[in-house]
């Protein structure tokens, strides 16, 4: 779950389903992303299950990215560190950086693709 608040994010992670009363209210924003964990690791972490936050940018994304490694090594994305924890989306973001695409709006926002 990420919320924003006065243009400020929080992301809330939980390995069972939110309960109503866990949800903050008078939010801003809400993102919701319900899903098993996905990419190169097996098992609940809060590294590895959505949305995460890679250098301010934050993702929620359904699938698999089967290229990722190769995508990785064109955009020389270092899966090492520990923020990455070897998702997959994790190189969307990186792939906007280098494509110019993703609009710097100054505050959170969503990008839906």
């Amino acid at each position: 779950l990420l919320t924003v608040k006065d243009g400020k994010p929080t992301v809330i992670k939980s390995p069972e389903p939110f309960k109503l009363e866990d949800i903050p209210k008078d939010q801003d924003l809400y993102l919701f992303h319900s899903c098993a964990p996905t990419g190169r690791n097996d098992g609940y972490t809060p590294l590895n299950v959505h949305p995460f936050n890679v250098n301010g940018v934050y993702v929620a994304h359904n699938g698999i990215i089967t290229n990722s490694d190769k995508l990785a090594y064109t955009y020389d994305i270092d899966y090492s560190v520990e923020d990455a924890s070897f998702v997959d989306s994790y190189v969307i973001p990186y792939i906007f950086k280098y494509a110019d695409s993703l609009p710097h709006l100054g505050h959170p926002c969503p990008l839906i693709i």
